[in-house]
């Protein structure tokens, strides 16, 4: 399993999940959801659940939620990417605009988001042809009041401006295969099984932190089940054994399907850490990039998804140290980060000890206090529970 796949698989309250139901948890049931939000409390999947229209296609936004005016028209799945990429683009959480009950506009920055969003769209309408080159973030850069007098600086005319000379770059091929050797990729190739437990740490920037035990349980070459427990759902399970995938908590259990299903069958690739070739297609090299003191190589390709997606290799250990994946919305793209750290050597493997992952608001930091390699597993524990 890739890295990066990780950070999607371990977290059933996922980056985007929380802010899908601060925004949408009304839509069926305005009264008892926003009660339940108000006292931290998510409301039941089924409930905030997008179902497609009868023809078989997505239905719009303002078919699934309530009080939507100027996104009219627009997927109702794509909603959840959009509010993080302008409270990204703002450097604010979900309160700056809502209020409870979501759907209302007590909020006079809520009446200017509207009026903003309107203004970028008509901009990018009638001069780009729709595609979303002018967005909230071009004039707000992270923060709430955007700033209209530019910076001067003494560097202007001197050396900021000089040609930097072009420096050798290593291959594709250099670069991944070191990444492959630096992980341990002769060892990878003799594991069968990998058993990480430790815990996840989930912010909103609205409530407390959630911090829940993790497990993971993973068999080569495609069987995963991921474990959180939640103090607000109890134990939640979600698995995949090759075949079909299922997801099971406190009040129900199901199959998977959809996206759902293809996310799950892809983060079950037990190898895929030594595979990146398989799960991206047109991979470049981008050139040099500082990630804080780090120097990295950039390579960006298209993952499975369709969406752009750029790793970052330390220059120096051939380690993935950050993968970005970028979402198109209809305001413009929402990044979302991951961060590898504290790799150790596990039976000649190096693993990652902590993870951590950012979509604005929404940060998850994972950190695993044990990571065991080749111990039995019962295939029982891949299916799901009772199913005939």
């Amino acid at each position: 399993m890739s890295n990066q796949r990780y950070t999607r698989l371990v977290s059933v309250t996922v980056i985007g999940a929380t802010l899908y139901f601060l925004v949408a948890a009304w839509a069926s049931d305005p009264a008892n959801a926003s009660a339940k939000l108000s006292k931290g409390v998510e409301p039941t999947s089924a409930a905030s659940r997008i179902e497609p229209g009868q023809s078989g296609e997505e239905k719009p936004a303002e078919q699934v939620y309530k009080n939507i005016l100027v996104l009219k028209g627009m997927p109702a799945s794509e909603l959840n990417s959009v509010m993080s990429f302008m409270a990204g683009s703002l450097g604010v959480t979900c309160t700056h605009c809502h209020v409870n009950p979501w759907m209302s506009d007590a909020k006079p920055a809520k009446q200017a988001a509207r009026k903003m969003i309107q203004m970028v769209m008509d901009l990018n309408h009638g001069n780009f042809g729709s595609d979303a080159k002018v967005t909230c973030y071009t004039c707000h850069r992270g923060q709430p009041h955007p700033v209209s007098v530019p910076v001067i600086t003494s560097k202007l005319g001197t050396e900021a401006n000089a040609a930097k000379p072009v420096e050798p770059m290593p291959s594709l091929d250099d670069i991944l295969n070191k990444y492959a050797q630096a992980v341990g990729k002769p060892a990878i190739e003799k594991l069968k099984t990998r058993i990480m437990k430790g815990s996840q740490v989930d912010t909103n920037g609205m409530s407390a932190p959630s911090n829940m035990p993790l497990e993971i349980y993973m068999e080569a070459p495609n069987k995963l089940l991921v474990i959180t427990t939640s103090s607000r759902q109890g134990v939640i399970y979600e698995g995949y054994n090759g075949a079909s995938g299922w997801h099971k908590d406190s009040k129900a259990q199901r199959e998977m399907s959809g996206d759902e299903l293809k996310q799950i069958k892809l983060d079950a690739d037990f190898y895929a850490v030594i595979n990146i070739r398989q799960h991206y297609t047109d991979l470049t090299v981008k050139g040099k990039e500082m990630i804080g003191d780090v120097e990295t190589y950039a390579v960006e390709g298209t993952n499975a998804d369709g969406k752009r997606e750029k790793l970052y290799f330390n220059s120096q250990t051939g380690l993935l140290i950050r993968k970005q994946v970028e979402t198109k919305t209809v305001l413009g793209v929402l990044p979302e980060i991951t961060d590898f750290e504290d790799y150790r050597d596990v039976s000649g493997v190096k693993e990652p000890f902590t993870i951590r992952s950012i979509s604005p608001p929404f940060t998850s930091t994972r950190k695993f206090t044990e990571i065991q390699h080749n111990l039995p597993i019962n295939n029982d524990r891949f299916n799901l529970p009772n199913a005939k």
